[in-house]
This record gives C-alpha cells, structure tokens and sequence, in this order.
C-alpha cells in the first residue's frame, strides 16, 4: 500500500467539503418528493388508522387499527391459520367468497396489533363487509410500503381496468 493514500483520502475530503456543490432544480424536486414519501405514515412497518365505515344497515363502524407489515414467517403462519380454518380442506373445495374471506380473516388475525373491543373477535361480527373494509386499509398499507399500488395502477391502465 502507497503511504500517500491517507494523504490522498484527507485530500479528497477537504475538498468535496470546500467545493460549492452545483444546484440541479431535479435533483431538489427528487429530494423533496423523497421527504414527502418519507413523511406518509405507510412508509413504516406499523401504520395506525381510522376505520369510519357504515354498513348496510347504517350502522356505523368506527375505530382505531394499528396494523404491522407481516414477515416471511408471518405470511406462513397466515396460510396455516387459513388451512385450519378450512379443517384441512384445500382452497379449491370452498367457494371463492369463503376462501377470501378466510384468507382476509388469518392474514387480520397476525397483522393487526391493536383494535377497537368491537374488532377483537373478527368471525364473531355479523357483516362480512365490515370485515372487508378492514382488510383493505391493512392491504392498501401492505401495497404502499412495498410499492406496489404503481404495479397495480399500471395493470389496469393497460386491461382497461379503471379499478371502479
């Protein structure tokens, strides 16, 4: 090794410290649009929301859920939940209807941390769709923090898909 590149090293830092760095109006805009992702709360592996949802019947449905981004293990844990729900059966034996609504009740059961008194047993409510709406703010908050709400937008630009 050459004795000078601590020199070399020293050198190099005092000058990137004393050279005015050129101002690129992109590169700020790119800054700032980064500040400002980093600022929504979906950013974080735990996210808190407001669930202020009516049912058919007017009943009004209000609370808050903290949910947590779910690792691998996790996501095993859910299918597990979901075969035992079934009793053993495979998916294919079920309806669709149920075999979501399974899915969405094992993936709530291990990705919400905290929950209104009236949310604490999900399969003990009487409207599914209640259910439902819980679920998607949980997924929305899954789809934004892994990104995926561009991939999704951009598959249903290209089907004709409005997602209406």
């Amino acid at each position: 090794m050459s004795d000078t590149a601590p020199e070399l090293e020293l050198m190099k830092q005092q000058i990137r410290e004393t050279t005015p760095k050129s101002i690129d109006k992109k590169e700020v805009q790119k800054q700032e649009e980064e500040k400002k992702k980093e600022a929504d709360p979906r950013d974080n592996k735990f996210y808190t929301f407001e669930l202020d949802y009516t049912d058919r019947r007017k009943r009004h449905w209000k609370g808050a859920f903290t949910t947590r981004i779910l690792n691998i293990k996790d996501t095993l844990d859910v299918g597990i939940m979901k075969a035992k729900l079934l009793g053993g059966a495979a998916s294919q034996s079920v309806d669709i209807v149920t075999d979501m609504y399974l899915e969405q009740i094992a993936h709530l059961t291990f990705s919400l941390e905290d929950s209104p008194e009236w949310a604490k047993d999900l399969m003990g409510l009487d409207d599914i769709e209640v259910v439902d709406a819980i679920y998607k703010e949980v997924i929305g908050h899954s789809d934004h923090y892994f990104r995926l709400e561009k991939y999704k937008k951009k598959g249903q630009e290209e089907s004709g898909d409005s997602g209406k």
